[in-house]
């Protein structure tokens, strides 16, 4: 049993003859967009001729691309249990656009213009995409800007706060809990009149530890004035943490729509900033591992051109658990590795190969594993 998509619709072809089919609307700038929505899954329209094909005890489906009906299927999470055991295999003999147009009485010349029409709608929107990355850049660097503007206040309210209540700045070393602690309770005078509400994930324990140290406190008295201050202060400190946290979800939906690789092996900030740094998607896929591996640490390599020292290891791939987390001495192996898949993942994204960015995961931390426990029999 084959299924065959193509710009006329989907096609279940038995034998060479057509036993089902959903056509397409003949709009070249929806099948477009149905055919980038559907690099890396299923549309629902294939969804639908494969659940009728299971129905019918079908259990081998010859496509395309299998990659793309297996990770496809998973976003269906209520579809029947059976149709995870289809196996999906590559198409032996595909059934030609034009063979299927004659048999639907659709003229070759009509096909040709409508092919015509939908790769130029979806060049449209790929080239579209790769302006996207500028929203991208736009994003992390707000986010820097804000991580810096928040590190900055706290710290002002910090020390502020300690004038009336300086043992709580030891107490609570989590800045978004300190910050929540002003707003919620204000002065260290209000906070010895406040009752148990397990606010801020606080338990029993640790609220009452508090109030005793609040009740000896050697801090001086705010007045009502200070404490609304201090209030209003913790607030927009809040509202830029609620600020933060859009801006991550917003960088994470559009990594993973115009870069879903990248995003993959790098996460959405990490994938994000490398793009900053490039200063595009489309300049990032052009550049070899080993300057992916030193992106972020500019200063450092021309330091090494001028006076001939050791190079750079890595530059802002350092923010890779398994790299910042690793031995000094094996930095290196992993930087020039997880560069090399990071290449790979820019390319595919810019020129629309199909999505292997979990398998270049996997790779990776895999030949992590294999670098550290090496050096680990080294040393032992």
């Amino acid at each position: 049993m084959k299924l065959i998509t193509n710009v006329l619709g989907v096609f279940a072809v038995r034998d060479g003859n057509i036993i089902d089919s959903i056509l397409f609307e003949p709009d070249a700038s929806a099948i477009a967009a149905k055919f980038e929505d559907t690099r890396d899954g299923i549309s629902d329209q294939e969804y639908e001729i494969v659940k009728k094909l299971v129905d019918t005890k079908n259990r081998v489906i010859e496509v395309d691309k299998p990659d793309r009906f297996i990770f496809g299927v998973k976003k269906y999470a209520s579809i029947p249990g059976d149709i995870k055991d289809v196996k999906f295999t590559k198409i032996s003999e595909r059934k030609s656009v034009y063979e299927i147009g004659a048999e639907l009485g659709i003229p070759r010349d009509e096909i040709d213009r409508l092919i015509f029409s939908v790769n130029y709608q979806i060049t449209k929107l790929r080239l579209s995409e790769i302006e996207n990355d500028q929203n991208v850049i736009q994003a992390v660097s707000a986010l820097d800007e804000i991580d810096n503007q928040v590190n900055v206040l706290v710290e002002r309210l910090r020390e502020w706060y300690s004038i009336n209540f300086p043992e709580i700045d030891n107490i609570i070393a989590k800045h978004t809990t300190y910050v929540n602690f002003i707003s919620s309770y204000g002065r260290r005078e209000d906070f010895m009149d406040a009752e148990f509400d397990g606010k801020l994930g606080f338990d029993r324990q640790f609220f009452d530890r508090i109030k005793e140290t609040a009740s000896s406190s050697y801090g001086a008295e705010f007045s009502e004035d200070d404490a609304n201050l201090m209030r209003i202060y913790a607030d927009k400190i809040i509202s830029l943490y609620f600020l933060k946290e859009k801006t991550t979800e917003y960088l994470t939906l559009k990594m993973t729509k115009i870069a879903p690789n990248l995003n993959a092996v790098a996460g959405p900030i990490l994938g994000a900033r490398l793009i900053s740094i490039a200063g595009s998607l489309n300049r990032l896929s052009r550049m070899p591992a080993s300057t992916i591996q030193i992106l972020g640490a500019e200063d450092a390599f021309f330091k090494f051109l001028r006076t001939g020292k050791k190079p750079p290891k890595h530059g802002v791939i350092f923010q890779e658990p398994q790299i910042s987390t690793a031995q000094k001495k094996i930095r290196g192996k992993l930087s020039r590795s997880y560069a090399a898949k990071i290449a790979t993942c820019a390319k595919v994204d810019v020129f629309g190969g199909e999505f292997v960015g979990d398998v270049l995961r996997e790779e990776f931390e895999k030949r992590a594993g294999t670098i550290k426990k090496a050096f680990k029999s080294q040393r032992v």
